[in-house]
């Protein structure tokens, strides 16, 4: 099997399809409808069981009791059927992505800059799959992260108790991020670098700002880039 074979396969497009899944953020018109059938009968079926649950044990009548066990048995039973119905979606999604006749359908989208032309893709389950594949293999390979909440939060908490200095915390956005980066400057940079003019001992004013960046790739819908970062600004004196 080739790389991009491999690439786009069942075990490839599920992993997307639960990355999704799991934000919320999956649409219904990238799934089959007898997938969706299945889901739907097993949300009425956990609504069923949960309005039973929330009764004490013993307000509840024989017939509600023995119900719990067939519905927890129907519910197991209907996810497993979910997870075959699924499988054979997404086997067919691969196999017309990896077919020789599969294409982006890019659409020309409105734009502020003329000199970054956006485009949207189709909306076909086919060409939304193969862009979060991409989107994630690109996240891979370029080692592109974001930082979560909490790693943030907690770099800042060391931060700030480091010493007792007045601390400025400046929240951003910025646009245009990945194209100001000189590309023959991508090595990581000391505080010497950033500002060597506070370096020397002496107590004159100067500005050290840290920066902390949550870097994000490209929207598949034609957005503009955007990277969010948090500057910690320390006032030396």
């Amino acid at each position: 099997m080739s790389q991009y074979s491999f690439s786009y396969n069942y075990d490839s497009l599920y992993d997307a399809f639960n990355a999704v899944n799991r934000k919320g953020k999956m649409q219904k018109r990238y799934l089959s409808p007898e997938y969706l059938a299945k889901a739907q009968e097993y949300r009425e079926m956990r609504k069923n069981l949960n309005k039973i649950l929330r009764k004490k044990k013993a307000e509840r009548t024989e017939e509600e009791t023995s119900e719990v066990d067939k519905l927890k048995q129907l519910m197991k039973n209907n996810a497993q059927q979910q997870k075959i119905l699924l499988q054979e979606h997404l086997s067919k999604v691969s196999s017309r992505i990896l077919s020789s006749s599969f294409r982006f359908n890019l659409t020309p989208d409105a734009s502020e800059d003329p000199q970054k032309p956006l485009y949207t893709i189709g909306a076909t389950a086919e060409e939304f799959f193969a862009m979060q594949v991409l989107c994630r293999n690109m996240k891979k390979l370029f080692k592109i992260s974001m930082s979560s909440r909490h790693e943030i939060l907690f770099q800042l908490k060391t931060l700030l108790m480091e010493d007792k200095s007045r601390y400025y915390i400046i929240r951003t956005d910025v646009c245009h991020c990945f194209e100001s980066i000189p590309q023959s400057a991508t090595r990581p940079i000391s505080l010497r670098q950033m500002a060597p003019w506070c370096m020397d001992g002496s107590r004159t004013a100067c500005t050290v700002i840290i920066c902390q960046w949550q870097t994000g790739i490209a929207q598949r819908d034609g957005r503009r880039l955007k990277a969010r970062h948090i500057c910690l600004t320390k006032q030396v004196i």
